[in-house]
């Protein structure tokens, strides 16, 4: 006997080890398999994570009635979709947490089942309804403090019976029937119709509880209780929106403020300092653009001249008359922009980014208090601005602003180009006024030389005679035929004395050269020369000769 114990004993000891292991296993796997396929609604609740539940008291009582019940312990929710089923559970959570239920279903745990979870990776037969029976002994064995809440419970027929095994249903309706397991369901009116009204035995064990939709003033009542839950998540979002907002406003107000700067150049600050040249025999012209400036509409000027007869001047004219305050007070305080077309076309690559560059500028022009006058030289070119590489021209995107005066603008452009572009285009040509600019005649020509001639002296360093002056009118009318005044008679000017101060410079490297050979008082001769060489002028001689050879 003894021989026989010794080798039944190791097989004995296996056995009992592999039965306790099993045994072992099987208790942890029920235990936990309503943590690893359902939820807890009833945590959250403690934590106030739930919403307050109104309005529906008359529906909680009833479920906890049928709860409390020895059989036919489950409660059937039925209503349509989005009239509060989970919400009516969720508020017996709230109820059971703070304490206000019968000692029955005190410190019990409401446990919503997750369907969809329990059927997943079920691969071999039986697993599924293995984790059913699981569900059912783990709510058993909790002493009746395990309230299972059943979501779509119309899901319970068909789960699992599509693929060859035994629906939920039928797995829990023994159960049911005896009251070992307390069960809240909710499902729509059509499905509980559909499916749940189909299956006798799985209707006669659940009590329906119909909920209704509630009215608009227990909505009302509703949407208030929620006010300080929904505020509180929603807070966040609203001030990172407000914030965000904010930082797009401030750069959009950022980069509609500076686009003037960055595509334009405010021409009124150079007339401030003097930078501008002075403007002589061009009175009428300006007092005709200011005229049409103060106007309510068509506030617009166009100036039409040929080539170099003053157009842009005449526009540095009207800036000096407003920073000296020769002008209405509709124009005081005023500032002069000039619009560069090509700085906005350029870099243009994405569709819409020259129609944003307009709209800006306009908006900023509008936003100026009528204090801000485009200049666009060349305005011909506002048909067809960026139109050539698909996008809508500058004119189009101006004409509504330009028709109601919203903008004050002054054109410039030549003769030939304002028939063929402008007057092409009617609906362009009506907003401006044209103001014809005539070339100047030679002795208005010589008198603008002559208000000119300081400047030409400090730019040179030299002295340029009167009779320079009557020459270039002289001789730029007579013989330079294909330009206009004053535009030919400026370049011959200022063309002599740059050749003039060449050949100055020239004769006083050749002496500094000669005088290192010479002894110091023939140095000191030479000085003296060089003083009289400083000292020299622009007279008629220096103009002939300079127009005699780019005439060659």
């Amino acid at each position: 006997m003894t021989r026989v114990w010794r080798h039944v004993q190791p097989v004995l000891w296996l056995g009992a080890t592999t039965g306790l292991c099993w045994a072992v296993w099987r208790y942890h796997r029920y235990r936990t398999c309503l943590r690893s396929n359902s939820r807890n609604i009833t945590e959250p609740s403690a934590d106030e994570g739930n919403d307050l539940v109104i309005g529906r008291n008359s529906e909680i009582d009833r479920i906890i009635c049928i709860l409390c019940r020895r059989t036919k312990n489950c409660a059937a929710l039925v209503g349509e979709a989005g009239v509060g089923k989970t919400a009516i559970v969720e508020g017996l959570t709230q109820r059971i947490t703070n304490g206000k239920v019968p000692t029955k279903l005190a410190g019990a745990c409401v446990v919503e089942v997750d369907l969809g979870a329990m059927v997943a990776e079920t691969n071999l037969c039986g697993m599924f309804e293995q984790r059913i029976k699981d569900v059912i002994r783990s709510s058993e064995d909790g002493d009746d403090k395990v309230i299972l809440f059943i979501d779509e419970m119309h899901m319970l027929l068909g789960a699992r019976d599509s693929v060859g095994g035994t629906d939920a249903a039928n797995l829990l309706k023994p159960a049911l029937a005896r009251g070992r397991i307390r069960c809240v369901g909710a499902t729509t009116l059509n499905e509980y119709h559909k499916y749940i009204q189909a299956d006798a035995a799985l209707e006669r064990r659940f009590q329906k509880v119909h909920v209704e939709e509630p009215s608009v003033e227990v909505t009302i009542a509703i949407l208030k209780g929620l006010k300080q839950r929904v505020w509180r998540h929603v807070q966040p979002v609203l001030w990172l929106g407000a914030t965000t907002g904010l930082c797009w406003a401030v750069w959009r107000y950022h980069r509609y403020r500076t686009c003037l700067r960055s595509n334009s150049r405010n021409i009124t600050e150079p007339s401030a300092d003097e930078g501008n040249d002075p403007v002589i025999g061009r009175n009428s012209e300006i007092d005709r653009i200011i005229c049409i400036l103060c106007h309510r509409t068509k506030n617009c000027a166009a100036l039409v001249g040929e080539a170099g007869v003053g157009k842009t001047a005449i526009v540095e004219g009207l800036t000096q008359r407003i920073t000296n305050g020769k002008v209405p007070t509709k124009l005081a305080g005023a500032c002069v922009v000039e619009v560069d077309l090509g700085a906005m076309v350029a870099e243009t690559n994405l569709c819409g980014m020259f129609e944003q560059r307009i709209k800006d500028v306009i908006r900023s022009a509008e936003d100026g208090d009528d204090k801000v006058i485009l200049f666009i030289d060349e305005m011909h070119m506002l048909l067809g601005a960026r139109d050539s590489v698909g996008g809508t021209d500058a004119a189009n995107l101006l004409k509504p602003a330009l028709a109601r005066g919203r903008i004050r603008c002054v054109g410039a452009t030549t003769l030939n180009e304002y028939h063929k572009y402008i007057q092409a285009d009617a609906a362009l040509e009506r907003r401006f006024q044209k103001v014809h600019v005539e070339e100047p005649s030679v002795e208005v020509t010589i008198a603008i030389l002559k208000g000119l001639k300081q400047r030409y002296q400090d730019h040179h360093g030299l002295e340029i005679q009167d009779a320079a002056l009557v020459a270039v009118a002289q001789l730029a009318g007579r013989y330079i035929t294909d330009r206009h005044f004053p535009d030919k008679a400026i370049d011959l000017i200022d063309e002599a004395c740059a050749a003039t101060r060449i050949m100055l410079d020239s004769e006083r490297e050749a002496t500094a050269a000669r005088t290192q050979i010479y002894d110091k008082k023939e140095v000191t001769a030479q000085s003296r020369s060089m003083d009289a060489l400083k000292q020299e002028i622009v007279g008629p001689g220096h103009v002939a000769q300079v127009f005699t050879h780019s005439l060659n």
